[in-house]
């Protein structure tokens, strides 16, 4: 599924430095990972969620404002008035 356009817009701000998107559906406890550099492992998955297994993940198409959301980033930014630093961030999806 291809991103909407207002997610697209919304992660355009962060450019080259977006890595990933992730997040959880806390009633089924599937992921789901927009992958923007095409270098996504469940390694990474690992180092959001410790002790999780998971042999697959989904890809985003949209996310609903107020889900927790990791978001993986090359350098430091601010990104939707939060500072994200190099790394998985966790953040409230709020654009």
């Amino acid at each position: 599924n291809p991103l909407s356009t207002s997610l697209t817009d919304t992660l355009s701000s962060l450019g080259d430095n977006l890595r990933q998107v992730l997040y959880q559906v806390r009633a089924t406890r599937e992921w789901f990972v927009y992958d923007a550099d095409n270098s996504f492992s469940l390694d990474v998955l690992s180092r959001a969620a410790p002790g999780i297994v998971s042999d697959s993940v989904g890809v985003i198409s949209s996310i609903d404002n107020g889900q927790a959301v990791y978001i993986n980033v090359a350098n430091d930014a601010v990104f939707m008035g939060q500072n994200l630093y190099a790394g998985l961030n966790l953040v409230v999806w709020n654009p």
